[in-house]
């Protein structure tokens, strides 16, 4: 059982690796992820690593003091780039600074301190000094002289005046009292000491307030107490309640959709009702027609109804007419809205897309001739569908609407030919991403960006049976005259499959169509093509040179000896070709091929090897040179290259984009291999102006 789990986990590991994007490294790179303070340099898509972590960067934590009364911090250190903690701070506890506070003896008349205790920094008393009582005199020896003062004492005592102690103020609720005491006045001792007592208080009278009866609550009368000890004087006395004060309240008469109520009667002071009120029934509806509408191709419709003039409630609800178009030969005649605009139209790839179809029968209707007649998983004419392979290919192509519409929905068709795709299934088989743009004015306008997969989904509509799940996106009315559109490959290893595309809109009122253009394959036959010295100082036999020199450029007639127009080299590891082709005019381009010329059949790594090491290619337009191509080394040129079956058939394809230009020129340095370099043809697709 664990050989089996062992296998089982190898297998899977095994078949990740195969759909990791990383784990060709002939044909993909890794999406590294900068290194950090605890990691490596690692790949987002199979975990491998380069290098070494970078290593914390430390930076101090400032403490801080404790004080009296709160705790203090030690200082502490964490890294300045992730935030880890290296040294932890630790707390140093809150603490007094104690001082003493020095105490004072008692003596024979007066009275001392015990030595206390404070903080020194906050003041704060800690241990409270007490009050020690005096010691009184001492005469032991009856020298009527202190033992320890040396004050003279009395032999007979002189009386002061009587004073007060222990004073105990009579209220209104006992008697008082206090002592009166006679000392000497020439030693202080006490002669006589006397309690007197004092006789209460009267009482301090103080109304109570009474509070007069209502209809639901007997009253009081007023009384009196003591306003010092709260002792009742004379009571209060309960009086009767009031009789209620009697109101109508008004009913109010029934309508059609409430029923009414009959006069009632309530007291005007406490609220009770003392006559209910009676409900009455409802009115009947007063009926009113509510007009409908006549539905229109984009609106529906609504039919008469009926409601209450009164009450405004719905008595017979409208009902929808469905909006329509009426249609004739796919366009309606009341309002110009066309079903398909594509119909009919031409499909134009670009040459990556065009190398990515794995089988010609998906190509219906002569290839990219025509776009969809609506009828899908129907063989016929006018469909376009393509299955592209694997995560790494894509869809691009341009369709020209020969006019200008007001574009409105877009969809893109899904071929499954079992339905048995799940959900899942086919969200994986729409695709990576999206970009679709409309050209209007001169000028190209991004009108649907889908960055990722579940952006796309977010547009994906499905429906019960076989090719009727679709993208779609509203381009609500955005005028134009070509459309354009780029899907990047599949999240699935099954590829993309789109069966058919549809868009639909109206004649544009406010876009002129654009000037009708024409079309070519190669805007290079017949052109002059003038390389420098050092391109033609590289040649390595003259008899690569067709049709008298450098006279005219290809006519599409790849390795026929002696045929005119067509301009072919060998170049060694150390040589270059570096020419300039003049249009004699503007033209927009599109895609330039450079064909490899094979006299017999090569491996994959020998016709990678003999493609060059780099290439420029520029245009010349509105009196400057601009670089639209750079290849910086052979991996980069591989990039470009489209296989296919047969001799002189391989070549390497670059979208020029549409730009426009008068010249252009290109720069092809040494092969990557000692077999040399070799082209046959050069060929360039656009429009003329």
């Amino acid at each position: 059982m664990k050989a089996r789990s062992i296998f089982l986990i190898t297998a899977l590991v095994a078949l990740a690796l195969l759909f990791t994007a990383c784990a060709f490294p002939d044909t993909n790179e890794h999406t590294w992820v900068d290194a950090t303070c605890t990691a490596p340099k690692t790949c987002a898509d199979c975990g491998a690593t380069e290098g070494e972590p970078l290593g914390h960067t430390e930076e101090t934590i400032a403490g801080k003091a404790a004080t009296c009364t709160e705790a203090g911090l030690t200082e502490g250190k964490k890294c300045s780039v992730c935030g880890e903690i290296l040294v932890a701070q630790e707390e140093i506890p809150a603490e007094h600074t104690e001082e003493t506070v020095p105490g004072k003896a008692a003596t024979c008349t007066e009275t001392g301190l015990t030595e206390g205790k404070k903080c020194t920094v906050c003041g704060e008393t800690l241990v409270a000094q007490e009050e020690i009582s005096s010691l009184g005199h001492k005469d032991e020896d009856g020298n009527f002289e202190c033992d320890v003062c040396k004050a003279e004492l009395c032999v007979d005592h002189t009386p002061a005046a009587a004073i007060v102690e222990n004073n105990k103020p009579a209220t209104c609720e006992k008697a008082g009292s206090y002592e009166s005491v006679v000392k000497c006045s020439i030693c202080g001792d006490e002669i006589s000491r006397e309690t007197v007592v004092l006789d209460k208080l009267p009482h301090t009278e103080e109304t109570v307030a009474g509070k007069a009866a209502t209809c639901t609550e007997t009253g009081l009368t007023d009384g009196k107490k003591c306003a010092v000890c709260g002792e009742i004087l004379v009571a209060q006395e309960e009086t009767d309640k009031l009789p209620h004060s009697e109101e109508t309240v008004p009913g109010k008469a029934a309508t059609c959709t409430e029923k009414g109520l009959t006069d009632g009667k309530k007291c005007a002071v406490c609220g009770e009702t003392l006559v209910a009120q009676e409900e009455t029934d409802k009115l009947p509806h007063s009926e009113e027609t509510v007009p409908g509408k006549a539905a229109t191709c984009t609106e529906k419709g609504l039919t008469d109804g009926k409601k209450c003039a009164v009450c405004g409630e719905i008595l017979v609800a409208q009902e929808e007419i469905p909006a329509g178009h009426t249609i004739t030969d796919g366009v309606c005649s009341v309002c110009g809205y066309i079903e398909n605009i594509f119909a009919g139209k031409v499909f134009i790839p670009t040459e990556e897309a065009a190398a990515q179809v794995l089988s010609a029968s998906w190509w219906k209707g002569g290839g990219y001739n025509v776009l969809t007649d609506g009828q899908r998983t129907e063989e016929g004419a006018g469909r376009f569908s393509t299955l592209m392979n694997n995560t790494t290919v894509f869809m691009d192509a341009t369709i020209n609407l020969a006019g200008a519409y007001d574009l409105d929905t877009i969809r893109f068709y899904l071929y499954d030919t079992q339905d048995t795709l799940t959900e899942d299934s086919k969200k994986a088989s729409v695709g990576k991403d999206m970009l679709l743009q409309i050209y209007a004015d001169g000028k190209w306008i991004d009108v649907v960006s889908c960055a990722d997969n579940a952006a796309l989904c977010e547009h994906l509509v499905i429906n019960d049976g076989l090719n009727n799940d679709y993208l779609e996106f509203d381009l609500q009315g955005v005028a134009a005259t070509r459309i354009r559109f780029f899907i990047s490959g599949g999240v699935a290893t099954s590829g993309i499959t789109f069966q058919e595309i549809t868009c639909d809109g109206v004649v544009s009122e406010t876009l002129a169509p654009e000037t009708e253009r024409v079309f070519a394959d190669n805007l290079f036959a017949g052109k002059t093509f003038t390389p420098t010295a050092d391109a033609a100082a590289s040649v390595l036999s003259a008899s690569w040179w067709k049709g008298s020199g450098y006279a005219g450029l290809t006519d599409g007639i790849k390795n026929a000896d002696n045929a005119p127009g067509r301009f072919s080299t060998v170049m060694a590891t150390t040589g270059f070709m570096d020419a300039t082709i003049d249009f004699g005019g503007s033209y927009e381009l599109h895609t330039m091929k450079f064909y490899i010329y094979e006299v017999s059949a090569r491996t994959e790594a020998q016709i990678k090897g003999s493609i060059g090491t780099d290439m420029l290619i520029q245009v010349y337009a509105n009196g400057k040179w601009q670089d639209v191509i750079t290849c910086a080394d052979n991996a980069a040129l591989y990039g470009h290259l489209v296989s296919n079956e047969g001799l002189n058939n391989d070549y390497l394809a670059f979208d020029l984009g549409g730009i426009a230009a008068e010249k252009v020129r290109f720069y092809i340095s040494g092969s990557a291999s000692g077999t040399g370099t070799t082209y046959e043809e050069i060929e360039c697709s656009g429009y003329t102006n």
